[in-house]
């Protein structure tokens, strides 16, 4: 993950998933999910924390969605 999105690799290729289809996202105790612009729409990438080597990455996971999109659990 980056400011130009989210790279998804498996064994036979790789996709960027950018945040102009995932601009709007939510944090759980275990997870960020990114959810695609259409509200109607099922369309959402998940990112497990446990993935992450330590407290601090998933901190630097949280800045880097911060900056690229918005908290779609956090009221206005």
């Amino acid at each position: 993950m980056s400011d130009d999105g989210v790279r998804v690799a498996v064994t036979n290729g790789e996709s960027r998933l950018g945040w102009e289809l995932y601009p709007r996202y939510v944090e759980t105790a275990n997870l960020f999910v990114a959810l695609s612009r259409d509200k109607s729409a099922v369309g959402v990438a998940l990112l497990p924390k446990r993935g992450a080597g330590g407290p601090g990455d998933v901190d630097r996971l949280r800045e880097i969605f911060d900056r690229n999109a918005v908290r779609a659990d956090r009221k206005a």
